[in-house]
């Protein structure tokens, strides 16, 4: 998929995605935006912070250093809603 026609692309001073945090993103795998709600991915956790460092990533997990919300969810995954469901 294109980023600039994804619902989680960022475009303001620097152009983001919102999932993935990789900066100037120019296409994905995804085949569709709608998928990303029914993926079981740290993006659609509830304890997910994305900030990628130390106690900033994860609610559950200290040690997540992560900030790819595309990362496959734990065994501690509790799927969150996001403001756009519907």
């Amino acid at each position: 998929m294109k980023c600039k026609n994804c619902k989680y692309y960022l475009s303001s001073s620097m152009s983001m995605c919102n999932i993935s945090h990789v900066c100037d993103p120019k296409s994905c795998g995804l085949i569709s935006d709608n998928d990303v709600k029914d993926m079981n991915i740290c993006y659609n956790c509830e304890y997910w912070i994305g900030g990628g460092d130390w106690g900033l990533s994860c609610e559950v997990n200290y040690y997540n250093c992560s900030a790819n919300g595309f990362d496959f969810a734990c065994k501690n995954f509790r799927r969150k809603k996001h403001e756009n469901d519907i």
